[in-house]
């Protein structure tokens, strides 16, 4: 059975961070503009933003593994744990707590959208 090296692991783990931005960027970009041309409340654009992520999550990941053709729940797992360490920081320094049932839910439910994105991805047919 071929090995991935550490090199093509590197590469695919940079693309896919690319491919997530993007993605996350464009739905996030959409969700904006009905934010900004509507009158949606506070705990639905909470709701929205967990999400818009696990799609974007589920998306990138789905590519990259469908690319590596192998290794798909590792990946989303890999994949939704460092978003979810992204978030958790990124509360911490915003708001000083360093863990609420509401981030740990978000990184639960976006870490398995990433593992279904990666094993659709491998059993994707071409």
């Amino acid at each position: 059975m071929e090995t991935l090296k550490f090199k093509s692991i590197l590469k695919m783990a940079i693309f896919g961070i690319l491919v997530e931005f993007i993605i996350l960027a464009i739905l996030f970009s959409i969700f904006s503009v009905v934010i900004l041309y509507s009158n949606i409340s506070i705990s639905i654009v909470d709701k929205m933003v967990t999400i818009i992520g696990s799609i974007g999550l589920f998306l990138a990941t789905f590519i990259v593994s469908r690319i590596i053709n192998k290794n798909g729940l590792l990946i989303g797992l890999i994949f939704g744990i460092t978003t979810s360490i992204i978030i958790f920081t990124i509360t911490f320094f915003t708001t000083n707590v360093l863990f609420n049932v509401g981030e740990l839910t978000k990184a639960i439910v976006i870490t398995i959208s990433a593992c279904l994105g990666g094993v659709f991805g491998v059993n994707s047919k071409n």
